[in-house]
């Protein structure tokens, strides 16, 4: 008996341990970012890392503040969609201002560069952008320390915003960047839900949470089943809607970030012959959109050109990255006169220093954005398979700056 007791305990312990090392070998598999990356970043987090302390207590203090705030939902907005239904997405341009005529009548004009503060308000723009950074905050401070009041709150969030039907948001942009008195958004306007391909990577995260049975009788299943219905929602109507066909087309940063979305969409539902077709297009976009010197002249000519010249390379390094885990190779792609990411990025790169004065037009407030231009040499580093843009990176940032930015995290050395 004893010995038959004995034995079952040794199988028990065996079963659990193929069952702990099963586990331990899935990798994780992201959209825009890279699965192994984070599996890294939480292994030296285990291990005490001193170099990431900094970022890691900056990003602990973010998710308490985050623990705070929300929900957020599209019914909280003042506007009414011209549907009717507050469950559709709704923004107003950001670059349009209302011209009164002294008879009274309103007309709307567009001022490039120009953000009118009174179109976020009464729309669904600042929970959009409060719910993803939330979002984001919460579940990678989860996902390092393991501390389930993170998760607790990401997937508060999530179902607010996505699943529950008394709160949720339709799966569709028709209503982005709609102009007031006028019957649907624009083509235009399917950017402002660009950040969803890379809040997908969160997303997928968090079906690894085990808390999801608060929500559904099978758990985190029934969290994966009901996501991917909403994004296989979404990618239907962003591919087969005329708004989503037209934005395919545009050939600037709404056409880039179209791709970018589509794809890693794509590959958060499992289309993988979609996301390689929208990372294959990326060359096209490389061919037509970046010069054979890395500038990129539909956004050179805007009031703000470093930042939409940035902005748009961030949506072509990003399909990068969803090539990376498609296995199609974007980031070393070069056409015969030499275009590529590499050229649009070593363009940028030298005004990392203050003392080179950017030759175009920049209206933003801040000048040039050194934080983000800092965020994507960082990556280029992964990309291009680079280190050297690893001290170009921490060039542009204070010390303090680049201790504590999250792309430390993200993209761990």
């Amino acid at each position: 008996m004893f010995h038959q007791n004995y034995l079952s305990l040794i199988l028990s312990f065996l079963l659990i341990c193929c069952i702990s090392l099963s586990e331990a070998a899935t990798p994780l598999k992201l959209m825009t970012l890279r699965g192994e990356n984070l599996e890294k970043t939480r292994a030296m987090v285990q291990q005490k890392d001193p170099s990431l302390q900094p970022a890691l207590d900056n990003l602990l203090k973010q998710a308490d503040e985050a623990l705070k705030k929300g929900p957020y939902t599209v019914m909280s907005k003042k506007w009414m969609p011209p549907s009717g239904d507050k469950h559709d997405y709704l923004s107003i341009g950001p670059y349009l201002w209302p011209i009164v005529s002294t008879s009274g009548t309103t007309t709307w004009k567009i001022q490039d560069g120009k953000a009118n503060p009174e179109n976020r308000r009464g729309t669904d723009s600042n929970a959009w952008g409060d719910f993803r950074n939330d979002v984001e905050i919460l579940t990678l401070a989860w996902y390092l320390t393991g501390e389930d009041k993170y998760a607790r709150q990401a997937a508060k969030l999530i179902h607010t915003w996505y699943l529950d039907p008394q709160t949720r948001v339709n799966p569709n942009a028709l209503y982005s960047q709609w102009l007031p008195e006028k019957k649907t958004g624009t083509p235009v306007g399917t950017i402002d839900i660009s950040p969803i391909a890379s809040l997908c990577n969160w997303l997928r995260v968090m079906e690894s949470w085990t808390g999801w049975n608060t929500y559904y009788p099978d758990g985190a299943a029934g969290y994966q089943r009901e996501i991917r219905k909403w994004m296989s929602q979404y990618l239907q109507w962003l591919t087969q809607s005329d708004h989503g066909k037209k934005a395919a087309e545009l050939k600037n940063n709404i056409g880039s970030w179209y791709d970018t979305q589509a794809a890693s969409v794509a590959l958060f539902v499992g289309n993988i012959s979609l996301a390689r077709q929208m990372v294959e297009k990326g060359k096209s976009r490389i061919a037509l959109q970046i010069n054979p010197d890395g500038g990129q002249p539909q956004e050179l000519r805007r009031t703000k050109a470093f930042a939409y010249s940035l902005y748009n390379l961030n949506a072509l390094t990003q399909l990068a990255e969803v090539g990376h885990n498609v296995g199609v190779d974007l980031w070393n792609y070069k056409t015969t006169d030499g275009r590529s990411l590499k050229k649009a990025i070593d363009f940028l790169a030298p005004y990392r220093d203050p003392k080179q004065k950017w030759p175009y037009q920049e209206i933003s407030p801040g000048g040039i954005n050194q934080g983000g231009l800092s965020t994507l040499i960082w990556t280029a580093a992964w990309g291009l398979n680079d280190s050297a843009y690893l001290q170009k990176a921490k060039e542009g940032v204070s010390p303090r700056h680049y201790s504590v930015s999250r792309y430390r995290l993200t993209y761990p050395r």
